[in-house]
């Protein structure tokens, strides 16, 4: 790799979807260089075997004291928070990829995917950027921030180390009015909004994966009109 790069799995189990995006992953990125993040809020006795190099966080683990507000659904909602456990856990990385356990790649090689985004240097890479709809469902979280509302995708990402660090110092001042109720729970900004209006108010890098990959990322859905199934 032509920078330091780790690869993280967000998940709060250990499974068969995780064991093998975890292989996959490996291939390309090296069994030492790629991660279980886990968050263990729902399982205190989360069992992932050895040989899988894992983080394992919560509120009172690895982010505990960070001040910052833990919504009633952070663990679905806030998926900045493993970028934040992965850079306070991993001293010698430059950039992190974060991947959901449920992305399938269309390709036995990683290397066809992950092999053209060495080139660049951006702050934040990451699906679907753009400016928010008023019609997402997160959009009305967006007025507790400053800047233009925007959004993204956040099933798979890639940061750099300098960018988690403001956002997660940005996290914090603004979990402030929350931890005081200023603010009911439900205004707090998902991941999706918090970091693509707070990076781009910033002015930092941000580069829309789908336009520099040969992949179809249309998939890359929750909609259940859209997705397919692993055989189609």
């Amino acid at each position: 790799m032509i920078k330091k790069t780790a690869f993280a799995i967000r998940t709060h189990k250990f499974g068969k979807q995780e064991k093998e995006l975890y292989e996959y992953i490996a291939k390309y990125f090296g069994e030492s260089n790629t991660f279980i993040a886990c968050n263990n809020t729902r399982d205190k006795n989360i069992n992932i075997p050895d040989g899988f190099n894992k983080i394992i966080f919560s509120e009172n683990e690895v982010l505990d004291n960070s001040g910052l507000f833990w919504h009633p659904n952070w663990a679905w909602r806030c998926g900045d928070y493993w970028y934040y456990a992965l850079q306070k856990s991993l001293d010698e990385y430059e950039y992190f990829w974060l991947c959901e356990p449920d992305i399938y790649f269309c390709n036995m090689d990683p290397t066809r995917f992950f092999k053209p985004f060495e080139e660049f240097e951006h702050d934040f890479l990451v699906l679907r950027y753009g400016k928010a709809g008023q019609n997402l469902d997160f959009f009305p979280t967006s007025k507790v921030l400053s800047g233009v509302p925007m959004s993204c995708l956040f099933g798979i990402s890639r940061l750099k180390r300098s960018a988690i660090k403001t956002l997660f110092e940005l996290r914090k001042e603004l979990s402030v009015s929350f931890i005081k109720k200023k603010f009911g729970p439900n205004q707090y900004p998902n991941d999706e909004i918090f970091v693509s209006t707070t990076l781009t108010r910033l002015k930092h890098s941000i580069l829309n994966i789908e336009n520099f990959t040969s992949f179809d990322v249309r998939l890359y859905t929750a909609n259940e009109n859209e997705a397919m199934t692993i055989e189609d």
